[in-house]
Order: structure tokens, then sequence, then C-alpha cells
């Protein structure tokens, strides 16, 4: 008697075929979403380093007067100065969204240092979170696209910051992992 030859696969190739398609998606899937996330932190290190440029500029024309005499042409409070009136400035490009990628907005302070001198912080009002949750990784590579110009608070000090260049500064949000770029003018007043 002869066998038939069986045509097709059976059960358990087909399960082991579906198992391999799912793992393939999943791993694709996961992969996109990590480029996402750090394409948006990336977006949002750029939104930070213009705002950090415009603040440079903004201290380097009213800083000295601002301390001095507490006032800067067509700025009601020039310690901290919207986005919309450094736009209307001129100091940030016009082009520069208001809401940043996280689905902050940018707010800017100025403030006087220990050694007299001036330093501003731009920061991102939306904590940097992932599913919900504050993401040190993703604010450590929204700092490091700001170029070196980058602070961000921590949950262990959520009202501090820290960065390449500043540590243990005063953050005019309270959160953990804010964003913050930072302008610098050394000179003393």
């Amino acid at each position: 008697m002869m066998r038939q030859r069986q045509s097709g696969g059976s059960l358990i190739e087909t399960l082991v075929a579906v198992t391999l398609g799912i793992a393939f998606m999943s791993g694709t899937m996961f992969s996109f979403n990590h480029y996402r996330l750090m394409n948006k932190a990336a977006r949002e290190g750029e939104i930070l380093a213009e705002a950090a440029l415009a603040l440079d500029a903004y201290l380097k024309m009213h800083g000295l007067s601002i301390v001095k005499n507490g006032n800067a042409p067509g700025f009601p409070l020039p310690l901290q100065p919207t986005a919309e009136q450094l736009k209307a400035a001129d100091f940030l490009p016009r082009y520069t969204p208001l809401r940043t990628p996280f689905d902050g907005s940018l707010q800017f302070t100025i403030r006087k240092g220990a050694r007299n001198d001036l330093f501003g912080l731009v920061c991102d009002t939306q904590a940097i979170t992932h599913a919900g949750d504050p993401s040190p990784q993703l604010a450590g590579a929204v700092v490091m696209a700001v170029g070196g110009a980058g602070l961000r608070t921590s949950i262990a000090t959520p009202g501090v910051l820290n960065g390449p260049a500043h540590t243990g500064v005063a953050s005019p949000i309270v959160g953990p992992s804010i964003v913050c770029a930072w302008a610098y003018l050394a000179s003393p007043i």
C-alpha cells in the first residue's frame, strides 16, 4: 500500500510562523516608537535652543538696564518675557511654535546670580514623560539636543535644575524631568 503525500503545513508549523510574525511586528513597533520619541526629543531640544538664543540676545540688549532700572522697552515684566513678546520684538523667530512637541509651552525667566551675573532660563512647562511617567532618558535626550545648554530636574530633586554647565539652579517650575535651556551673561553688574 502506498502512502499519500501530505500537502501543506502542520498546525505546529503554522503556530511557529504566526509566533515569529508577531515577534517581528512587536520589534518593528517598538523600534518605530523609540525612533518617534527620539525625534520628538530632538525637536523639543531644537525649540529650547532657539528660545535660549532669543533669551541670550534679549539679555545682551536689555540685561543691565533690567537689573539697574527694572525695565526693558515694551516688556511689562522684563524678568519674565513671554514667547509672544519675544517674537513681536524679533528675538524669537516667528516660526517657533508656542506649543512644544511634548505639549508644553515656553516659559522664560531671568535671574541675577550669586556673582552679580545674569542668567536666563527657558523651560518647557510640561514635564517630559513617557506613558504618563517622568522620563529621565527622554529628558536627557532633550538636554543633549539643546547642545550642552540644557538643564533638567530629577525625581529626587524636582525643584532643582542640573546640567553640564550649571548645577543647583532653582527651577521656576516644580516637577520631575522638566527641561530648561539657559542663556548666560557673565559680565558683573
